[in-house]
């Protein structure tokens, strides 16, 4: 945990690409399920990354192209102290770890909430937050796993990484080519499934491209290009979701308790071409899609493409797809 906690220091070091252009090995998303959980209660952790090949004449669609394995470990107040003031104690879990499947998604951890969490609940602080912090490497066999669990449970100086700027070779040492670190929050209530505050994930529902052309998951869809300047024209988006992703809840606005519609939006991902913009809203209701629209590189190709869908309270949800544009 002392090795994770002093990551952020070295946010600023590395050298950030465009938000919606995929070219390296990145983390996209990281979700919970479910982003509001009960004292007793579990809640899955999972990671959505990408690993394209950094040779533009390389694929650019499929999985990951190298191993990826995630170790973190999740503590309570870290973000917002529930218990601040009090002697109540922080819940701290044992350190978890994974591997990221053909589709980039790592299941993390399935992580048990003790019942006596209720007892730090209180009229004044009715949730308590909780961060996950995560270690995701790229590279490297089996042994990464071990190697990360043993820096994981000694101190900086012991896994030989002396200084601050030293932690960013923590992947490395354990055996893999590079490394990224992602946080994620979720809160521990008492409010049962099904209350009118109780927050869920998004899910996307359908993607259609072309104006009438439903995307298929992880399927190969092609756009054939028209144009006489290759493939360099505009391919229109709709993001839809689900109805259940639009939900409504009450929030304390100067002093007076409302109910408002819950606001989402759509963020998006490629490994070619780009996009008018790189996150789309939409009116608020289930009907109206998250409408955006994709430039094919003017030599087309086959890439990935991700959408993910965000909550203001911190839900998540996505789909990959693999979308193809043919050059005439």
């Amino acid at each position: 945990m002392a090795l994770l906690l002093a990551f952020p220091l070295l946010g600023c070091q590395e050298d950030l690409e465009a938000i919606s252009q995929v070219t390296k090995f990145r983390v996209l998303a990281v979700q919970t399920e479910p982003p509001e959980v009960n004292p007793g209660g579990s809640v899955a952790l999972r990671v959505l990354v990408a690993d394209p090949d950094p040779d533009p004449a390389a694929p650019r669609f499929g999985p990951p192209r190298r191993r990826i394995t995630g170790v973190g470990v999740a503590v309570s107040g870290l973000v917002t102290p529930a218990s601040a003031g009090s002697d109540e104690p922080d819940l701290v879990w044992p350190p978890f770890i994974g591997t990221a499947g053909a589709d980039g998604v790592i299941d993390l951890a399935v992580i048990g909430v003790p019942q006596e969490a209720g007892d730090l609940l209180t009229a004044d602080d009715p949730e308590i937050t909780v961060t996950a912090i995560m270690l995701l490497c790229a590279g490297g066999g089996d042994g990464v796993e071990t190697g990360l669990l043993q820096a994981l449970m000694t101190a900086g100086e012991e896994a030989g990484l002396d200084e601050p700027g030293d932690l960013v070779e923590a992947c490395r040492v354990a055996g893999a080519d590079e490394g990224i670190v992602a946080f994620k929050t979720f809160r521990i209530s008492d409010r049962p499934p099904g209350h009118a505050n109780r927050n869920d994930n998004p899910e996307v529902r359908q993607v259609v491209f072309d104006g009438d052309r439903p995307l298929g998951i992880a399927g190969n869809e092609v756009f054939q290009c028209t144009g006489a300047d290759g493939c360099r024209e505009d391919v229109d988006l709709d993001a839809h979701l689900t109805p259940e992703s639009f939900q409504t809840y009450e929030k304390t606005v100067f002093g007076e308790i409302e109910t408002v519609d819950e606001r989402l939006y759509v963020s998006w991902f490629t490994t070619g071409g780009g996009f008018a913009r790189d996150r789309t809203g939409n009116d608020g209701t289930p009907d109206e899609p998250f409408q955006n629209t994709w430039f094919p590189p003017r030599e087309g190709g086959r890439f990935n493409l991700w959408v993910v869908a965000r909550d203001v309270r911190g839900g998540v949800g996505w789909a990959r797809y693999e979308i193809e544009a043919r050059a005439p």
